[in-house]
C-alpha cells in the first residue's frame, strides 16, 4: 500500500486514480487508504472490485470456502492472517471486458 500512496503524490491535479480492489471485503480499507486521500489531493478516484473469477484464490480454495463466503472471519483472526490470504497470496487477472466500463468512466472524468 505504501508504494501506491507514494505514487499518488506525483499525480497532477484532476488525475484519475483507478484502484483494483481485491477480494476480501476490502471496500472500507480501499476507500480509507486511497479514496479519501485522493479526494484531499484533488485526484478523482474510481475503484474496480475484483470478482471471484478474476482472483487467483479460486485456484487455491473451493468456491464454498469461507475465504469467499466470510472474509471478515479472517480479519477477526488478525491483520497478519487476513493480509496473508487476501493480499500476499492473491493475484488478479482483470476481466478486460468488464474493466472497460471503468476505463470509460475515467476517460469522462478526465474530460471534465
Amino acid at each position: 500500500m505504501d508504494a501506491g500512496l507514494t505514487n499518488m503524490v506525483f499525480l497532477p491535479d484532476n488525475a484519475v486514480l483507478i484502484q483494483l480492489v481485491p477480494l476480501g471485503a476490502m471496500d472500507h480499507l480501499a476507500k480509507r487508504d486511497f479514496g479519501d486521500p485522493a479526494g484531499e489531493m484533488n485526484i478523482k478516484y474510481l475503484d474496480y472490485k475484483i470478482r471471484v473469477k478474476e482472483s487467483s484464490l479460486v485456484e487455491q480454495y473451493p468456491l464454498n470456502h469461507k475465504v469467499f463466503k466470510d472474509p471478515s472471519s479472517f480479519f477477526r483472526k488478525g491483520w497478519d492472517v487476513f493480509r496473508s490470504i487476501y493480499l500476499d497470496k492473491q493475484n488478479v487477472k482483470v476481466d478486460l471486458k468488464r474493466f472497460r466500463s471503468t476505463l470509460l468512466k475515467a476517460k469522462k472524468l478526465l474530460a471534465t
